[in-house]
């Protein structure tokens, strides 16, 4: 499958994993790049591929908190497992929260509730458990049957 980027949105990959990506002749891309593992970043990421596919649009403010978790790891924030950690852990959440509308004073279970009708009207080719459902919500099966 192929995407083309436009100015302002976000691509997330997952490696591995087979992807090629390259400016057009004549184009110019400005980008900055966090590479994470772990279950919980791995997780996450695969929500939001879930969610949204590889290319979104962030809001202005979650790109700048990614770049500054970016900056951050660059200048050597990160310099123990620990502290490195903790910054990735602070852009996988910023990413979250924005693909998951869940950020300023939104009610969670709105877009929680919106997020997940998204995916089913998007996938209702597809058996729907409400143990898939609620995975992608973020929430328990439990709470989510309540939501």
């Amino acid at each position: 499958r192929s995407y083309r980027i436009a100015p302002g949105e976000t691509m997330l990959l997952v490696v591995p994993h087979s992807h090629r990506y390259w400016v057009e002749k004549g184009g110019r891309w400005e980008f900055f790049w966090i590479s994470m593992h772990g279950a919980e970043a791995l997780r996450i990421h695969r929500e939001v591929l879930a969610t949204k596919g590889p290319v979104f649009r962030l809001r202005a403010a979650t790109v700048d908190n990614l770049a500054d978790c970016a900056y951050r790891l660059v200048k050597g924030d990160g310099s123990t497992p620990a502290r490195a950690s903790a910054i990735s852990y602070e852009a996988a959440m910023a990413l979250y929260d924005d693909v998951f509308e869940l950020h300023g004073n939104d009610a969670a279970e709105n877009s929680v509730v919106r997020q997940v009708t998204d995916y089913i009207g998007a996938h209702l080719h597809l058996p729907l458990p409400v143990d898939e459902l609620a995975r992608l919500s973020g929430l328990s099966r439990a709470h989510f049957s309540r939501v």
